[in-house]
């Protein structure tokens, strides 16, 4: 018997018993107590259903689920002329780049400082791994 019969003789028998663990692991609970176990003393949990708000006149005028109390209501909406000026010029799209931003300004130098952290942690990262 030559050194490949004997490997690929090894390697079949490990793919065998491999196969056979992972078919005991499926095998039908009846058989040999495998089965999911029942809990003492434990109750089993339910799903609880949230109520969504359906009614389109209260979605428009009131911040649904705002409410955190078991009594009361939700907050009501004021008129856009009640509220200041900057929380209409907050961006809500996509983050702005370092090249966009005004060299100087706060948000550029915490963007700057930002990207310098993580490049440090990068860095760092990598010399722990060579070290090994």
């Amino acid at each position: 018997m030559n050194v490949s019969s004997l490997f690929s003789t090894f390697r079949n028998n490990c793919l065998y018993t491999s196969f056979v663990r992972h078919a005991v692991k499926n095998a039908n609970p009846a058989i040999a107590g495998l089965g999911a176990k029942k809990s003492k003393g434990k109750q089993e949990s339910t799903k609880i259903t949230i109520s969504v708000e359906t009614d389109t006149h209260k979605l428009v005028s009131h911040v649904c689920g705002s409410n955190l109390m078991q009594t009361g209501e939700d907050i009501q909406l004021r008129p856009d002329s009640e509220y200041p000026d900057w929380l209409w010029s907050i961006n809500t799209g996509p983050v702005k780049k370092l090249e966009d931003l005004e060299p100087g300004s706060k948000e550029y130098l915490e963007k700057l400082k930002r990207i310098n952290i993580k490049k440090a942690m990068m860095i760092k990262s990598l010399s722990k791994i060579k070290q090994q």
